[in-house]
């Protein structure tokens, strides 16, 4: 009894010189310095930052001055957040509509402890932007996109569109649509349609710029040739035009574009169906796609027919060039750059399949094989200064790359390129994370050998002569300063 009375008060005894210390050092957490503040798990260490950030906003490039301690930024324009880590900061890229937004930055910083971080932030109103009103002739419901059948001049979307019903293509358009950042949607398609896009068969100069398309559904079946893609079914150019495409700062997402043929070829594109181009003149660079994305969508191409193939890209399905000249002063017949693909890309047919992130096919044939140009006999492309004839600079492709038939070829980038005659292209600055994969189906008839080509970057070269790749880089690889020369 008098062991247990003992021990009783001994664990008294503790449990009060533990209080007493306690009370003599709050919060002290062995750091020696009596202030256990920094350290206790569940206490908020504000950081201290200057009480006179300033804010600047001019020409859309906001600007304020450095935060102690801030390890990045969150400025804030409208309701859209971006994260930073410099000072700086161009509204540009948010691509904003037309009016006045506020501003707003928030510093953030972190302090290291032992265990853990801890953030602070505070915020500071700059002050608002504008974005003013492209000029141009306004466009706000469907029928007043119709007005683009048939005209020329500037046109501006002056609010989101809509669209329902029918839709008939929009042909013979020569000028300027400026989305303006704003959107259409809506557009659902499905039968026996041979053409299907906003924009039909492109035969002249268009510039299509800053334009939003979301909640694009085709679904088609027909027994002729199809083309389809969001934007443009098709683009023809002819060897006796000098014509050029622009198509710049164009963001499409959510399209289902599911295009199906029993009898012929089936071009798919996010964007672009098919282009074909028939180059008689230098000093014009015919097909520019820039600053272009196509995300959270689907692209389907299926042929059923014996001898027809299916084409799908994320931004153009096929691209034929044809030239009897060399393009001396030519940039590239066509350019892809600082563009974006997310999306599930498949092309299924009994004969022949291409798949690619960018670009399904890609075909150029410069058709003056003796090459004579200008009184110059046959040179390499380099000694007579052709530049390109296709040029991918700074793209990123992520998704699904998928190809099926009895000859199945997909690719990163594109899923096949048959360059030729003296043709050359270069490729800059590719990331591929999308997922590639080719396979060749037991059930198509016996026409040629069954094969198939799946790789990061292009699922199959024929015939190339000139491939200059820089900075090529997935999640197996990296390529770069690589030179490919073929010569026959």
């Amino acid at each position: 009894m008098k062991k247990r009375i003992f021990l009783t008060s001994l664990i008294i005894v503790l449990v009060a010189l533990s209080a007493m210390f306690l009370i003599a050092c709050p919060n002290d957490n062995g750091n020696g310095n009596g202030n256990g503040n920094k350290y206790e798990y569940d206490e908020t260490v504000y950081l201290e930052v200057p009480a006179n950030l300033t804010l600047n906003v001019q020409t859309q490039i906001a600007t304020w001055n450095t935060v102690e301690n801030a390890t990045y930024f969150t400025i804030r324009v409208g309701a859209v957040e971006t994260i930073v880590r410099t000072t700086s900061f161009d509204i540009n890229t948010l691509r904003l509509t037309p009016g006045n937004h506020a501003v707003v930055v928030r510093a953030n910083g972190r302090i290291e402890d032992r265990i853990r971080f801890v953030e602070s932030d505070f915020s500071a109103v700059g002050g608002h932007v504008n974005i003013p009103e492209p000029i141009g002739t306004r466009l706000y419901t469907q029928a007043d996109l119709n007005q683009l059948n048939n005209s020329f001049g500037s046109f501006v979307l002056g609010s989101d569109i809509v669209l329902s019903g029918a839709h008939v293509p929009i042909e013979n358009f020569t000028g300027t649509l400026n989305g303006a950042n704003r959107s259409l949607s809506g557009l659902t398609i499905s039968g026996n349609v041979r053409y299907i896009g906003l924009f039909g068969v492109v035969r002249n100069s268009m510039v299509v710029q800053n334009l939003n398309l979301r909640d694009f559904n085709f679904n088609l079946t027909t027994p002729g040739t199809v083309f389809a893609g969001a934007l443009i079914s098709q683009i023809e150019l002819s060897e006796s035009r000098d014509v050029s495409i622009v198509i710049d700062n164009v963001f499409a997402n959510d399209l289902t574009i599911n295009a199906a043929s029993s009898t012929s070829d089936v071009y798919a594109g996010g964007l672009i169906g098919a282009s074909s181009t028939n180059l008689f003149l230098d000093n014009v660079s015919p097909i520019n796609i820039t600053n272009s994305k196509v995300y959270d969508s689907t692209i389907t191409a299926t042929s059923t027919a014996i001898g027809s193939n299916a084409f799908a890209g994320g931004i153009i399905g096929y691209a034929y060039i044809q030239t009897p000249f060399a393009l001396l002063n030519r940039h590239s017949a066509l350019t892809v750059e600082n563009s974006e693909v997310d999306a599930v890309i498949r092309a299924y047919a009994a004969v022949a399949a291409m798949s690619g992130g960018i670009i399904g096919f890609f075909q150029a044939h410069n058709n003056q094989h003796a090459f004579y140009h200008m009184g110059q006999a046959r040179r390499r492309p380099a000694e007579l200064g052709v530049l390109n004839f296709l040029m991918i600079d700074s793209v990123v492709a992520r998704g699904v790359v998928h190809a099926n038939a009895r000859s199945a070829y997909a690719g990163g980038i594109s899923g096949k390129m048959f360059l030729y005659f003296d043709t050359n292209s270069e490729f800059r600055n590719l990331t591929n994370y999308a997922l590639v994969s080719a396979t060749t189906t037991t059930t198509a008839p016996a026409i040629g050998s069954s094969h198939s080509h799946a790789l990061s970057f292009i699922g199959q070269f024929d015939d190339t002569t000139i491939i200059t790749i820089q900075n090529f880089s997935n999640n197996t690889a990296n390529l770069n300063n690589y030179t490919i020369i073929f010569f026959d």
